[in-house]
């Protein structure tokens, strides 16, 4: 799909902003960019806890040469047009920051094949940018590299954790992803080591199983437009909790409040609740991580 730039009337009333605390929120926003497109297999590399280098590269269907210097302005989406659009969203972006985000605070390489075209595009981003283009020889999808996050942003840089920090919330982004694409593979490299290495799986049941390393009993609930699908530890051990709405991983506090209630004791507890998209509000905060469930 054809990259476009926002009218100022549909970017003034979503809930646009930074987005880029960190190391962890930049492969979050790559990672649901390869996902939106369509990617059958996403390959997450870190160095320094992500703080030095973060590679994201996919096998999407990539994007269009002539669109690709456009990607990294503000509010360039191929997933919104209209408001309206926001009541039928079916992807994890609309809103047209990550790529312009991200490309101010770094320096970035930006590599893409449109599955129509016989070349790909590398565009170069410093400080938001575009210093080089040039056609290139690669196969189909999406590679974005982002080296020294921060690098022109002394003060935020300053605010970041220690390496390990930053890397453990990269694996929790990454794991919250994996969790709710079962049947996407994923791999994941930190410093030169291979964290993970997930081949598509069966269900949530089986990936669930696999990622946490722990038995799991499946409990599915159906009713009118809403059905929840829980897994919970069988051994009761683990205390963690994620909350996954229509495939996003997400934070909703009376949700998240009930499914602690009725299943706190159960140990590991893991929620997927999927809603008609016209029932579900996921402009609410930049960072998507947030939703209401309309009544």
């Amino acid at each position: 799909m054809r990259i476009n730039l926002l009218p100022e009337e549909v970017k003034n009333r979503i809930s646009s902003g930074e987005v880029i605390e960190g190391p962890a929120e930049c492969v979050k926003e790559l990672m649901e960019n390869s996902l939106d497109a369509g990617a059958t297999f996403v390959d997450v590399e870190v160095i320094k806890g992500g703080k030095r280098y973060i590679s994201v590269r996919d096998n999407g269907i990539g994007i269009p040469s002539e669109d690709i210097s456009k990607a990294v302005m503000s509010g360039a989406t191929s997933k919104l047009r209209t408001l309206e659009d926001l009541q039928s969203l079916s992807t994890y972006g609309f809103r047209g920051e990550a790529l312009h985000a991200i490309s101010l605070v770094s320096r970035m390489m930006l590599r893409s094949r449109f599955f129509q075209e016989e070349l790909g595009k590398e565009i170069r981003v410093e400080a938001g940018k575009v210093v080089s283009e040039k056609l290139v020889g690669m196969p189909v999808g999406t590679h974005v590299e982002v080296y020294d996050l921060f690098y022109n942003a002394p003060v935020r840089s300053a605010f970041l954790g220690k390496e390990d920090t930053e890397r453990r919330k990269i694996y929790k982004v990454f794991k919250a992803l994996a969790l709710a694409n079962p049947k996407i593979s994923f791999r994941l490299r930190a410093e030169g080591k291979e964290i993970y290495h997930l081949k598509p799986a069966a269900d949530i049941k089986e990936r669930a199983e696999e990622i946490l390393q722990n038995k799991l009993e499946l409990i599915t609930r159906e009713e009118d437009h809403l059905r929840v699908d829980l897994l919970i530890s069988v051994n009761r051990e683990g205390r963690d909790t994620f909350l996954f709405v229509n495939g996003r991983p997400v934070q909703n506090k009376s949700l998240s409040e009930y499914v602690r209630k009725a299943w706190g004791k159960a140990g590991l507890v893991l929620c997927y609740v999927r809603v008609p998209p016209y029932l579900l509000d996921v402009n609410v905060h930049p960072k998507k991580t947030e939703v209401k469930i309309l009544k």
